[in-house]
């Protein structure tokens, strides 16, 4: 009786034992939308190595690491931290293609089911196929991008730096209004990459485009793919008068590589190679007017691991003479620190390199009321004698009408707050001769100047476009 438990309890751990290794692989669901229907795919991506379980979980507000992964047979549990909140995921695999999932801590909980895609069934299903013959020339591997990009290469006037201002080539002063648009490779994936696009852009007003490359659109895509849709938006922009920022859009700390989230995961050696690409592929292309080198350095509140400004000066510095070993006449643009908010440390430790701009996110939760005083001492200053570019910022309120008025019912507390950041922020920056890009020409990433594809404002949108138009005093 004994030997035939034993046997019994064997079987039954062999099974679930099979159960957790079907767990491997990407699974989906719909997710449920406030009005009670569903949205886009939540993706779930799972890796089970004995009891410890890893992966990520996808959605359109970005990728989520997977923490605390627990498995147990068929039975398997995991936590994700989304705007500093723990969601926890409780989940049992009950078929190989169909998980039960229930969700704890994102508002009053969910029951979800998650099937398996497609392919990855068939990947578990399949075994390998043989090696076939190496048939890779390594040996004659070019870089990406090698062959600069000349299309209307001198059309829109070159740009450049003159004390503390940019100027055309007759050395009259240029104050950059502009927008940022999402990452091309988001847009082309969604179905929205064209020229009437950027079309749209122009009618806003704008005079200067910021294009954010994430690092891991950069790697999926291929740098070789990724290049063509550069092409392409650098030859949309020239057309239609605008000039260009590339922006290598990670936030974390680039010392020690470790990042906010995995969205934003590089390492110094890509951010160099990047560079290096982008400065031989836009070489004496006067419409790529600025490189900013990283959108966003900071340390987390230290989770991120320590940074000094000696250390980021280094990186950069060593970023700036390897971009102008080909190309002398793009500006290169630096973030200080603090999600790219306080340039303080450049009073006394400016970076040892000439002819570039430093840039700032001055959101309005960034410091508290009155701002202008704060402002001044934390980036403002530094525009007494360099550059300086608002990169991104936004969530304003609607425009106040022609005759000045505040509405019969003016909004109070935060409603309140951005009621007035809005013209506040602008009349500062334009005070001090400091260029601005605002956040965020998509409806899906805020804060957005748009409401949905058909291009419909938002009210962020609406101000941003009257301050493109000089319509903000």
């Amino acid at each position: 009786m004994r030997t035939w438990n034993l046997a019994l309890l064997l079987l039954v751990a062999s099974v679930a034992s099979a159960f957790a290794g079907d767990i491997n692989g990407k699974w989906k669901t719909p997710m449920p939308s406030p009005d009670g229907g569903t949205g886009p795919d939540l993706v779930f991506t799972f890796a089970v190595k004995g009891d410890q379980l890893t992966g990520t979980v996808d959605s359109p507000m970005g990728a989520n690491e997977i923490k605390r992964g627990k498995v147990n047979g068929s039975t398997f549990s995991f936590a994700i931290e989304f705007d500093g909140n723990s969601i926890d995921y409780k989940c049992q695999l009950v078929a190989d293609n169909e998980i039960f999932m229930e969700v704890v801590g994102f508002g009053d909980g969910m029951k979800l089911k998650l099937s398996r895609v497609k392919d990855e069934l068939a990947k578990v299903e399949t075994p390998n196929p043989p090696n076939a013959p190496r048939t890779h020339a390594w040996w004659r591997d070019r870089v990406p991008g090698q062959r600069p990009y000349t299309v209307d290469n001198k059309k829109l006037p070159l740009i450049s730096v003159k004390g503390n201002r940019f100027v055309d080539p007759e050395g009259n002063t240029v104050l950059f209004r502009g927008l940022a648009i999402s990452d091309p490779d988001k847009l082309e994936m969604q179905g929205h990459w064209s020229k009437e696009h950027f079309i749209k852009v122009k009618e806003m007003g704008t005079r200067l485009v910021r294009i954010p490359i994430h690092p891991v659109a950069w790697r999926e895509r291929t740098p070789a793919e990724y290049i063509k849709l550069l092409d392409q938006a650098v030859g949309w922009c020239t057309e239609l008068e605008m000039y260009v920022m590339l922006d290598w859009h990670s936030i974390g700390n680039l010392e020690t590589e470790v990042f906010q989230d995995p969205m934003y995961e590089t390492t110094q050696q890509e951010t160099y190679n990047f560079w290096r690409m982008m400065a031989r592929h836009f070489a004496g292309h006067n419409s790529v007017a600025f490189f900013e080198l990283f959108n966003e350095p900071t340390t987390y509140r230290d989770q991120l691991g320590p940074v000094s400004w000696s250390d980021w000066k280094k990186i950069v510095e060593s970023e700036i003479t390897m971009i102008r070993a080909a190309n002398p006449q793009v500006i290169p643009v630096v973030a200080g620190f603090d999600w790219a908010y306080d340039l303080t440390p450049v009073r006394l430790a400016p970076i040892a390199a000439e002819r570039i701009a430093y840039s700032v996110h001055p959101y309005a939760n960034k410091r508290p009321q009155p701002w202008a005083p704060k402002w001044e001492l934390d980036f403002g200053f530094v525009a007494e004698k360099y550059p300086v570019i608002a990169t991104e910022f936004g969530g304003f309120s609607k425009p106040l009408p022609p005759n000045g008025e505040m509405p019969a019912a003016p909004p109070t507390g935060s409603g309140a707050r951005n009621a007035t950041y809005g013209p506040e922020i602008i009349k500062y920056l334009e005070g001090k001769g400091i260029s601005w890009t605002v956040w965020c020409f998509d409806p899906t990433w805020g804060p957005t100047l748009i409401k949905n594809w058909d291009y419909e404002l938002s009210p962020s949108g609406e101000f941003a476009k009257a301050a493109m138009h000089g319509e903000i005093k």
